[in-house]
């Protein structure tokens, strides 16, 4: 009788143990997958606008400094004494190697329609042009002699009278530098509007894509230029009138085809702003 009723409890203890494990388990809070933390948000880059510096840099040093020589030789290697020969350093920012605003393109290569605009102004507020950090004289051998240099890489460019411009670009201290100023060049074309019509008096600006020394003509009554005194190509032509886009060549060499501007119409853009149906 005894052992019966031992079981008997040693059952029912079993069964309450397994009932309050139960209620125990449900009433834990269920196990949270753990959550990685979140990843920190990449910082914002600020890019830096484009824009052209044509601020001179400084070529002279406070000491002894460095030395460029060379000289100055005709297309038959002749001297050309009294050349005017002018330096700068590589890093000089012109319109030969300035960037187009809109795109960040070399700008005298640029394609965005306000690169032509971006051009003209610069030439009308007279930036962007061949700004020597030193100049000197050839003598009459056309030797010449910079020194008291600061830097490591220069241009080097010639004028003179009756020749043509030439430049050497990364010229270095302590190598000699040879300038073979050529024949002057010249440029030839044609100034229209958009129907085909001539366009007098128009003012057509011609430099060097390698040495921007601006020069300038009149178109005549039948629209047509002629630019001479001209250096090294190729150049980039600009034409430009009252009342009309400008309009440009940006890759043009002498002697070649006359080339052909036409100058467009300003066109206008109407914009309505309403709200609820109504003009703001």
């Amino acid at each position: 009788m005894f052992s019966k009723y031992k079981k008997w409890l040693i059952g029912a203890g079993a069964l309450l143990l397994s009932v309050v494990g139960f209620i125990l388990l449900s009433l834990a809070p269920a196990a949270r997958p753990k959550v990685p933390p979140p990843t920190p948000a990449a910082p914002q880059v600020q890019l830096a606008p484009r824009t052209n510096d044509f601020k001179p840099v400084l070529v002279e040093a406070t000491d002894a400094g460095l030395t460029i020589t060379g000289q100055v030789v005709d297309a038959a290697g002749k001297p050309v004494p009294k050349a005017t020969v002018s330096l700068a350093a590589s890093q000089q920012v012109t319109l030969a190697n300035a960037i187009c605003t809109e795109d960040g393109e070399p700008l005298l290569s640029c394609k965005a329609p306000p690169a032509v605009e971006q051009v003209a102004g610069y030439l009308r507020d007279a930036k962007g042009l061949a700004q020597a950090g030193m100049t000197t004289t050839a003598d009459g051998q056309g030797n010449f002699r910079f020194e008291k240099l600061q830097g490591t890489s220069f241009s080097v460019w010639a004028t003179a009278e009756g020749r043509g411009a030439v430049i050497r670009e990364r010229a270095a201290p302590g190598e000699p530098v040879q300038l073979v100023m050529p024949p002057q060049r010249t440029v030839r074309g044609v100034v229209e509007s958009e129907d085909g019509r001539a366009v007098a008096g128009a003012r057509v600006t011609v430099f060097s894509r390698r040495l921007p020394i601006p020069v300038e003509a009149t178109t005549s009554g039948d629209g047509r230029f002629s630019v001479g005194g001209l250096g090294e190509g190729p150049f980039y032509v600009l034409g430009q009138a009252e009342g009309y886009l400008a309009s440009a060549q940006p890759q043009v060499e002498a002697g070649a085809e006359p080339v052909k501007l036409k100058l467009l119409n300003p066109r206008e853009l109407e914009i309505t702003v309403r709200s609820g149906g109504q003009p703001v």
